[in-house]
């Protein structure tokens, strides 16, 4: 049941074990089944938990985000976490808070099949810890949300009801995987191809057809160049939503996230930029993209 994950690095997750088809909805007799994933799930802490100290401990106890109407929740509360059932490329989200704001150390996990896909922790925080990831091509993944807390004090080690949380939504995942030569302050087309688990495919000129809605835009930008600012965007109409990628003194890794709106179904157009005195080569797997709908 379980789909094989491997690691690419950069925080994400892919090339799980071949499995059944992307997401599709088929309408019977008014009701809404699916022959795959859901696309979006997301439930909440149902009362407190505690914790023991500085130990990653799997949170139990879950009800419906009302955000995520479509949950499955008998399955949810029997795994205690949510199953990306089939073949998806999906972003997982993960929170955890305590009941005392209390200084203390905090960290949360999200866990896939056993796997640890990512963590977030610090030394000290008084709020929440949030961990997020994305999956580009996972098979029967469980996600399960682990947390943990410092303090010595009992009472200052208990788990949140409502505010604990954990979710995903299926999408598209996009990776580049030739070199590509950006003319300089010139936007350009991404070069992106759609992995097999992606439903949404691009074709080359015209971008990706998307239905109406609002999604989120997770990019993934390995920049180089020396005092070079690059963006990233995607075109909607004519609005070109550009978002800044980062500015490079350094070979590094960016993460920007953004949001677009889709008026209506139509193809919307990947770009990215690199302002900078001369052309720039963005080699192959070192720009990413994935998009859902939320």
């Amino acid at each position: 049941m379980a789909g094989k994950i491997s690691f690419p690095g950069v925080g994400q997750v892919k090339k799980a074990s071949a499995g059944g088809m992307a997401v599709k909805k088929i309408s019977s007799g008014g009701a809404v089944l699916w022959s795959s994933s859901i696309p979006r799930q997301g439930v909440l802490k149902s009362g407190t938990q505690q914790l023991s100290q500085n130990n990653y401990e799997k949170v139990t106890g879950f009800k419906i985000d009302p955000e995520f109407p479509d949950t499955d929740l008998a399955a949810a509360a029997a795994a205690n976490g949510l199953l990306v059932s089939g073949r998806a490329a999906f972003v997982a989200e993960g929170t955890m808070a305590t009941s005392s704001t209390a200084n203390q150390s905090r960290g949360v996990q999200i866990r896939g099949s056993g796997t640890v896909l990512a963590t977030t922790d610090g030394t000290s925080a008084t709020g929440s810890r949030t961990a997020k990831v994305v999956v580009p091509d996972g098979t029967d993944v469980l996600l399960e949300l682990y947390a943990s807390a410092g303090s010595s004090i009992t009472s200052y080690r208990v788990l949140a009801a409502d505010t604990t949380k954990l979710s995903y939504r299926t999408g598209g995942y996009y990776e580049q995987l030739t070199p590509v030569t950006l003319l300089q302050n010139q936007i350009t087309e991404a070069t992106l191809t759609a992995n097999a688990a992606t439903e949404w495919p691009r074709v080359p000129g015209s971008g990706i057809f998307l239905e109406a809605g609002t999604y989120e835009l997770i990019w993934n930008l390995y920049s180089v160049g020396w005092g070079v600012n690059w963006s990233v965007g995607c075109s909607v109409g004519a609005e070109q939503n550009q978002v800044i990628a980062g500015s490079a003194n350094s070979n590094s890794w960016n993460r920007p996230v953004q949001t677009i709106t889709v008026p209506a179904a139509q193809f919307v157009m990947p770009t990215v930029k690199a302002g900078s005195s001369s052309d720039l080569t963005i080699d192959a797997g070192r720009l990413n993209l994935f998009i859902s709908k939320i």
